[in-house]
């Protein structure tokens, strides 16, 4: 009896445990997601940022008399509240699919007459969707000083 009572309490411990197993298997499995269509290589962001520095920068410092911002930086968790608050706005106004345009700007005078760049929420996502001028724009980012280069 002691074995049997034994065997039947082993086997449902094993069953439970390979339920949970395939419970845990299911239920959590790390998905990778697949990278962007539009991402680059290093190199080609490389080489992106070595044009621009040989087409504008030297100009841009004539012009100024010093050196302007090549970067601005925002962490993940700013941007994607604004994402987020971009998809949830539009969708209050029926636009499904949102675009962002990102703009040059720079700083009056006054502030430190550097570049910036701000994003501006779109109804649509393609090159001739109007701006959404009922959602805010986005700004005020971080930049390296001295810029840094990529």
């Amino acid at each position: 009896m002691l074995r049997k009572g034994f065997s039947l309490f082993f086997f449902n411990k094993v069953a439970n445990y390979k339920g949970f197993l395939l419970f845990w298997q299911f239920n959590n499995k790390r998905t990778t997601m697949p990278k962007p269509e539009k991402c680059i290589t290093v190199a080609e962001a490389r080489n992106l940022q070595n044009n621009w520095i040989a087409s504008r920068a030297q100009q841009i410092e004539n012009a100024l008399g010093n050196q302007d911002t090549r970067e601005v930086l925002w962490s993940l968790e700013e941007l994607q509240e604004y994402l987020d608050y971009i998809k949830e706005e539009s969708e209050k106004t029926g636009i499904k699919n949102p675009g962002v345009r990102v703009y040059f700007g720079a700083y009056d005078e006054s502030d430190n007459d550097r570049a910036t760049v701000f994003f501006a929420p779109t109804k649509g996502p393609e090159n001739n969707d109007e701006n959404n001028y009922d959602i805010s724009p986005f700004n005020v980012g971080n930049s390296g000083w001295p810029p840094y280069s990529y």
